[in-house]
């Protein structure tokens, strides 16, 4: 990814890349659905967020607006996606394909409200190539968890870098949420359901 010129600060990825600070964040979390129901049907109040929305405000005009939310009906390709859209074109990457659209290659749509649209607005994006076959992302990442829980092996998802990319501040210090013993059990739990 390609930041504007004169973005400043930010830390250097492992692209090289350099990612500019966040100015500003706004965020809401939302509670959509507060009636549920259990495994067994009995029902409860809900406690917890089902939807956080956020926009962010980086350095160089860059803004990045983020929606998840447990209670939304999918009508997209795949369960989750996400579109960068530049000055050169758009993307939208999901868990198993990415597809884009240069500005040369985007049509000029004209509206008019009393025509139906007979435009194919999706065949005009061109499918990026898959050049490795890559493993399940969310299993890869909870196996390096459990490895950094019972083993102390290195992760490097954790709220001290998360906080270094998102400000470049220093964190407090890292701290464990669960025992080792207790991870181990989730990881046999894992290991026996996953697959």
């Amino acid at each position: 990814m390609r930041f504007p010129e004169g973005s400043e600060g930010g830390l250097r990825e492992s692209s090289g890349t350099q990612s500019p600070p966040v100015r500003s964040v706004q965020c809401l979390g939302a509670v959509h659905i507060t009636d549920r129901r259990d495994e067994a049907g009995a029902p409860y109040r809900a406690s917890a967020d089902d939807a956080a929305y956020a926009i962010f405000e980086l350095e160089g005009g860059i803004v990045a607006q983020v929606n998840s939310s447990w209670t939304t009906r999918v009508f997209r390709d795949e369960l989750v996606e996400f579109q960068v859209d530049g000055t050169e074109g758009s993307a939208v990457a999901g868990l198993r394909r990415c597809r884009y659209q240069h500005r040369a290659g985007t049509p000029k749509p004209v509206w008019n409200p009393d025509l139906p649209r007979t435009d194919d607005f999706r065949a005009h994006w061109q499918e990026v190539p898959d050049n490795a076959d890559y493993p399940n992302g969310f299993r890869t990442q909870w196996e390096a968890f459990l490895r950094h829980v019972a083993e102390d092996a290195p992760f490097p998802w954790d709220f001290r870098r998360t906080n270094e990319i998102l400000i470049g501040g220093s964190p407090p210090p890292p701290r464990r949420p669960r025992n080792a013993e207790e991870c181990r059990g989730m990881e046999t739990r894992w290991s026996t359901s996953a697959s």
